[in-house]
């Protein structure tokens, strides 16, 4: 009895410590709901007042659009200009000026406008085939810059497959081919880097002669020719677009795999194996590129184009096998028909939530009726653009945000020092008369920004994506209530980990990844497409096989093979994998010489297996003392009875080699090397009228005040 009671009074005591542990971690995170009181009016105002008071506040092309977009005329003309450069020379083969832009080169047009207004401007440009790194250029208009983004606009490397026959490493599987560069003169409007709007960048030109010049901001070479500077488009919606297209619908389908893409703007975009038996091709036991890898196609700006082959000209729908792993948010993707947007209603096309591991087909259209898209007879281009601009607005208010907060804990700083006094009685408002009016702006742009969010959510201000827009304002919130103790709160605004300044910035990270794989595209009509995922039954039919084939594999088991060089490498098998592929791909191609990878999870193996003789040729990834505890033992080679070894080796640094050398012999090479980077806050900088340091004597001249505010200068070694 008495244990029971016992128990009894234990569960009790236990329900009720639950309780509180809810109500005390779930205290004052209620959730916002869209009210419709934070009226643009507001939000303007907001955000004059907090950018009046941000050291060296940004000029985005946000801002730009918001100032400038009611006065854009979409009746304007076109105007081709050459360079007017002295050392621009005529290219033979498209007969333009062209100049040799390296590094920090600037090249300089002079335009007759006749009518002032807001233009477009179209680059004709050449890259070298041996280019890797992206082109960045800085354009002036009248040797001004409207928008921070004119210091970085993009002209894109266009790559192409050198093979869609893919080859297959030594265990079966597909590897991806090598990527080549399209070295033919291009055509590009100017986008900056980050790609933040759907429509290229719109530049005034007054009327008359204007000034135009591109400097080479980047450390890659190219040619630059003639530029175009165009009207902007209104974009027709697709009621107008379907009636001036009144053609035949076309019935049938024509399958396009993703990685069958003609070619791309970006090398980081890839194929991936998908493992999932709805997605084709497939295999339970080889690994075949079947997907595009959403993980490499989530940059806005990155696109694939696909060429298609119609035999009839008319009316087809279009259809798209993809996967979104964001839990309840979009991805946007704008769609091209031979180089143009079609309507409205495909500029940044919403393709919802599928969940991670999911996949959906998805009929291009809205809730009453399928999209119909006119195709010619012959060749046809589709384009896929992956795209932020819906969501730009609320990440132009973020970053306002984060700026903002840095500036205002600085200025707390200085009054409060380095160390905040727990035991004063702050009255703050009093100090600074403002913060009250700044919490307010925090809270009303918070609710801004989900306001605007919340609208792509299929659950609304619940939504997972911008659930740290949520806990940001719930903390702003708390510290307006007791805002005269401000200073008491410095951790809840910029303290890290689970700090306002810390939601905001994952939630940047979080709006402009738009993550999407892709696994085939339809043009079709009358006919039922493949369902979008398997039934349990391919499922276990697909994961036995797997299971079954998983007992006769030796991938990248430790074994030896007479006549194979033999390399272990003591790194994850992601790398691993990769290795073997391109070693398959290239160097057994080029040499003869058959390669087999290996994993090693231990690298002391390497011990024992150079006792029992059966250590490997090559062995990578090793701790830098292993290669002379190697040598020791006589088993390691010497590395200098190379012939050519000295010169290879030039390349590195030669501090590099000290742990690799025993009686003037070495042993290994490096593998990597790391170095490390002087990085500064810009806004910190300039808050304190700080110069940038050149020496360590600057430095040490800085700390004091670096110092003062609870700031240091860090550095690697200085522990």
């Amino acid at each position: 009895m008495m244990g029971k009671i016992k128990r009894s009074i234990v569960w009790g005591l236990a329900t009720v410590l639950l309780v509180f542990a809810i109500i005390y971690f779930t205290r004052g995170t209620s959730i916002y709901k869209p009210d419709g009181t934070i009226t643009n009016d507001l939000v303007s105002e907001t955000k004059t007042l907090l950018n009046a008071s941000i050291n060296n506040a940004r000029y985005t092309y946000v801002d730009y659009l918001s100032d400038h977009q009611q006065n854009v005329d979409y009746g304007l003309s076109t105007i081709t200009a050459s360079l007017t450069n002295s050392d621009a020379l005529i290219d033979s083969e498209n007969m333009q000026y062209s100049l040799i832009m390296t590094k920090d080169k600037i090249a300089t047009y002079e335009i007759e406008i006749q009518e002032a207004g807001y233009y477009h401007v179209g680059m004709n440009y050449k890259v070298s085939n041996a280019t890797l790194n992206q082109i960045t250029i800085a354009l002036k208009i009248n040797d001004e810059s409207y928008y921070q983004e004119m210091q970085t606009i993009e002209l894109p490397i266009i790559w192409q497959d050198e093979s869609k026959n893919y080859l297959t490493d030594r265990y079966g599987d597909e590897v991806l081919p090598n990527q080549i560069i399209m070295d033919d003169w291009q055509y590009v409007a100017a986008y900056n880097n980050t790609y933040i709007s759907i429509d290229p960048l719109l530049f005034y030109f007054k009327q008359g002669l204007n000034q135009l010049t591109i400097e080479n901001t980047s450390s890659s070479k190219f040619i630059i020719g003639d530029i175009d500077v165009f009207k902007p488009v209104l974009q027709i919606d697709y009621d107008t677009y379907i009636n001036q297209n009144n053609y035949e619908i076309i019935d049938g389908i024509i399958d396009i795999d993703a990685t069958n893409y003609s070619y791309k703007n970006s090398s980081y975009v890839q194929a991936y194996s998908e493992v999932n038996p709805s997605v084709l091709p497939f295999d339970p036991v080889y690994k075949k590129l079947n997907v595009i890898d959403g993980r490499t196609w989530q940059r806005p700006g990155q696109s694939l184009t696909y060429e298609v082959n119609v035999e009839k000209s008319g009316l087809y729908k279009l259809a798209f096998r993809y996967s979104n792993p964001k839990a309840d948010f979009p991805v946007f993707r704008s769609i091209k028909i031979n180089g143009q947007i079609p309507f409205n209603e495909v500029r940044a096309y919403q393709f919802k939530s599928t969940k991670a591991g999911n996949w959906r087909v998805e009929t291009l259209g809205n809730e009453q009726t399928d999209y119909y898209f006119y195709f010619q007879s012959g060749k046809n281009t589709i384009t896929l653009r992956a795209e932020s601009e819906p969501v730009q607005e609320a990440v132009r208010n973020i970053q306002m945000l984060i700026d903002h907060i840095n500036t205002f804990t600085l200025e707390i700083r200085k009054i409060t020092g380095k160390e905040v006094d727990k035991n004063r009685t702050w009255r703050f408002s009093e100090q600074m008369p403002e913060s009250k009016a700044y919490l307010e702006s925090y809270i009303l742009l918070l609710k801004a920004s989900i306001d605007e969010l919340s609208l792509f959510a299929p659950n609304g201000a619940k939504s997972a994506t911008i659930s740290n827009l949520q806990k940001s304002l719930s903390r702003a919130e708390n510290i307006y209530k007791d805002y005269n103790r401000l200073p008491l709160y410095l951790e809840d605004l910029v303290g890290g980990t689970g700090s306002i300044n810390q939601f905001l910035g994952d939630i940047l990270d979080t709006l402009n990844n738009q993550q999407m794989y892709l696994n085939q595209l339809h043009l079709y009509n009358n006919t039922r497409l493949r369902k979008a995922n398997p039934n349990i039954f391919e499922s276990l039919y697909a994961g036995t096989q797997s299971f079954i084939a998983s007992f006769s594999s030796n991938k990248y088991a430790l074994t030896k093979e007479d006549g194979v060089l033999d390399v272990w490498v003591n790194r994850p098998i992601t790398y691993v994998d990769m290795m073997q592929k391109m070693a398959d791909q290239t160097f057994t191609p080029q040499t003869g010489i058959q390669v087999k990878i290996s994993v090693m999870p231990d690298a002391n193996k390497l011990v024992m297996a150079s006792a029992a003789n059966q250590q490997p040729d090559v062995a990578l990834g090793l701790a830098s003392y292993m290669p002379f505890d190697l040598a020791i033992r006589n088993s390691a080679y010497d590395l200098t009875s190379f012939d050519d070894y000295w010169e290879f080796a030039s390349q590195f640094a030669p501090g590099a080699f000290v742990p690799y050398i025993l009686n003037d012999k070495a042993y290994a090479l490096p593998e990597t090397l790391d170095f490390n980077v002087v990085m500064y806050r810009k806004d910190i900088f300039d808050a304190l009228n700080f110069m940038v340091p050149d020496t360590w004597e600057e430095v040490i001249q800085i700390l004091p005040e670096l110092q003062k505010y609870g700031m240091n200068f860090y550095h690697p070694i200085a522990g």
